[in-house]
């Protein structure tokens, strides 16, 4: 348990920093699109770092119905996340 969590806070605190220094004039103007973005940010990191025991199971791992679960699963976290930061990076247009 204590390695998932080390695991997750060498994830999400570079992604955090990453937002904070790209959006610091807007970091009080828009809060829930500064969460969304570090969400969506996450995400697809999480996703990506999740490609590689998705691709060794599929190619390594034991016969079973349930070895694409994971590569399709992975998946969706990269194409959520995707869209999820790139929503809420979008800069609302000025009249």
């Amino acid at each position: 348990m204590i390695l998932e969590v080390i695991i997750l806070l060498i994830v999400l605190i570079p992604v955090i920093v990453f937002v904070a220094v790209r959006q610091k004039k807007d970091l009080r103007k828009n809060f829930s699109r500064i969460l969304c973005q570090i969400a969506g940010n996450f995400l697809l990191v999480f996703g990506v770092l999740m490609l590689f025991p998705a691709f060794y199971i599929l190619f390594h791992g034991k016969n079973g119905g349930m070895k694409i679960m994971l590569l399709v699963v992975s998946l969706i976290f990269i194409t959520g996340g995707y869209l999820l930061s790139n929503w809420a990076g979008k800069k609302p247009k000025s009249e």
